[in-house]
């Protein structure tokens, strides 16, 4: 039922004894930092289609299921219906 949909994603973990907190300038300078290999990968992931350095990157299949259906349709009638009242009204 409906359109396929693919997504690719790069995770990477970072020690928090790596993550500056005692200093906001150092942390903004982490975070900037942080951007900019953002930004890098992304780039390579544009021009190649694929992650540098990826190797044998791992697929995951999502597969849909009728609970993700239901929790979405509880959560529209949930948070649907009131917010109609409430313009309405």
């Amino acid at each position: 039922i409906g359109q396929r949909c693919q997504a690719e994603g790069f995770i990477r973990r970072i020690p928090i004894s790596e993550v500056p907190y005692d200093d906001e300038e150092k942390s903004a300078q982490f975070v900037h930092k942080l951007f900019q290999e953002k930004d890098q990968i992304f780039e390579y992931f544009l021009q190649h289609g694929t992650f540098e350095g990826a190797g044998n990157p791992k697929a995951i299949d999502l597969k849909r299921k009728k609970q993700d259906l239901i929790i979405e349709i509880s959560c529209l009638i949930i948070i649907g219906l009131p917010s109609i009242y409430l313009l309405i009204k």
